[in-house]
């Protein structure tokens, strides 16, 4: 605040001190106290998986205030690429007598995409010889979506035999493929 009273208190002292009164206090009423200006570092990189809880953060500040009065939180919007860091100060009256600088993040600040899961396939497992590799596939159930992408997150699957000739015994090999507007938060499941 501005315009703040400041108040003087003599003290005497010494041997003969007591021969003597101290001098009347003094004021002044035209003090100002600036907010102090923290600034907060994130400890350490942190990384999460997609659709996971956030990591804890602590920090390190030049006021020397509780790493605990700071809390973070690490987020990103579905479909989205760029993680978002946010913090703030506890209850200590910031803005009033704190003010809120973060300092040139350390490290790494990840959201890793999720590893998705899908139950086994419908595979035609035989074929009259036409030259090519394909087999028919339908895909399995995907399993991991998180619940606000589901509908945003599509899976399809490809057959293919390991050779087009005749013979029996033949690897099939089915790989996945993601689509929709979520798909890039998430790993399509293993082949």
């Amino acid at each position: 605040g501005t315009d703040k009273t400041i108040t003087v208190v003599y003290t005497l002292s010494g041997s003969a001190s007591g021969n003597y009164i101290k001098p009347v206090n003094d004021t002044a009423a035209d003090g100002i106290i600036t907010a102090q200006v923290v600034t907060i570092t994130p400890d350490a990189s942190q990384s999460k998986v997609y659709g996971s809880v956030d990591p804890v953060f602590t920090f390190t500040n030049n006021a020397g205030l509780e790493s605990g009065d700071f809390t973070g939180a690490l987020g990103r919007a579905a479909g989205e690429t760029v993680d978002t860091y946010a913090y703030t100060l506890g209850d200590l009256s910031a803005g009033v007598n704190y003010q809120l600088q973060l300092a040139a993040e350390p490290g790494t600040f990840e959201i890793t995409p999720k590893q998705l899961t899908i139950s086994a396939p419908s595979i035609t497992k035989s074929k009259v010889y036409d030259g090519n590799t394909t087999a028919a596939v339908t895909a399995g159930t995907l399993s991991g979506v998180e619940a606000g992408d589901v509908g945003n997150v599509e899976v399809s699957a490809a057959a293919n035999y390991d050779t087009a000739t005749v013979g029996t015994d033949k690897t099939i090999t089915v790989v996945y493929t993601l689509s929709g507007s979520a798909s890039g938060n998430y790993i399509k499941p293993v082949n």
